[in-house]
């Protein structure tokens, strides 16, 4: 059975309007990854069940082999930290809802970015409506049809297997977006890399946000940067 690796992103005509993401399997062991290229290494890894290892394991945060300079700096004040964890939403016997991305219409970039032909390029989202891709796994058996969202029409976009079989779906479907309510917080930990380079680089630049779902899923929320200047 060959690897499986998926690209895909929000655009049109060769060109992304929202980050480029990655879904993978492990070669040889039954590990699934997901990131967004241009992170710094960052990446979300679950483990499944194996002989030597017989409980699941999902963590996000700095590849092992990663060599951006961000990673080392934050290697070396928080050794050994990874940045968050979850436990899977369970579904259904033996399917789990490990994580969703979610793209705002009103988050996109202003200029297309060109990307390479194997990128998948799904239908930008209107600018009061979001885009929610969800990456399941599921049993090792054969099964019928795909997972949907309950009150969406929800679409596959790519299925696999992990090397034991286990299955693997990546499902969208639009929404309307909601205000999501947030208590504003100044933060006050330790800062790494340089803001100058962030500021340069302001008009093309892509925020990635995380949060732990209340389902035990991790959602991912991709967006566009802005620099607001103070009156």
């Amino acid at each position: 059975m060959s690897r499986f690796i998926f690209k895909f992103a929000v655009g049109k005509k060769g060109g992304a309007t929202s980050g480029v993401w990655r879904l993978w399997t492990a070669k040889n062991q039954p590990d699934l990854y997901l990131a967004i290229d241009g992170l710094g290494g960052i990446k979300a890894t679950v483990h499944c069940p194996r002989v030597d290892r017989p409980t699941w394991a999902r963590y996000w945060g700095f590849a092992s082999d990663t060599k951006y300079e961000v990673a080392k700096l934050v290697r070396a004040a928080q050794p050994g930290k990874r940045k968050l964890s979850w436990t899977g939403a369970r579904l259904a016997p033996e399917v789990t809802l490990e994580w969703r991305v979610l793209i705002s219409g009103g988050g996109l970039r202003k200029t297309p970015v060109v990307v390479d032909n194997d990128v998948k390029l799904l239908s930008p989202p209107a600018p009061t409506q979001t885009l929610i891709l969800s990456v399941l796994i599921g049993p090792k058996t054969e099964t019928e049809g795909y997972p949907r969202a309950s009150g969406a029409k929800t679409h596959l976009l790519a299925e696999g297997r992990l090397c034991d079989d286990r299955r693997i779906w990546l499902i969208y479907y639009y929404v309307q977006t909601r205000t999501i309510g947030a208590q504003r917080r100044q933060y006050t930990g330790p800062a790494f890399g340089s803001m100058d380079e962030v500021y340069k680089h302001i008009e093309t630049l892509r925020v990635i946000a995380t949060a732990s779902s209340s389902d035990g899923s991790l959602t991912f929320y991709d967006g566009r940067a802005e620099r607001k200047r103070r009156a």
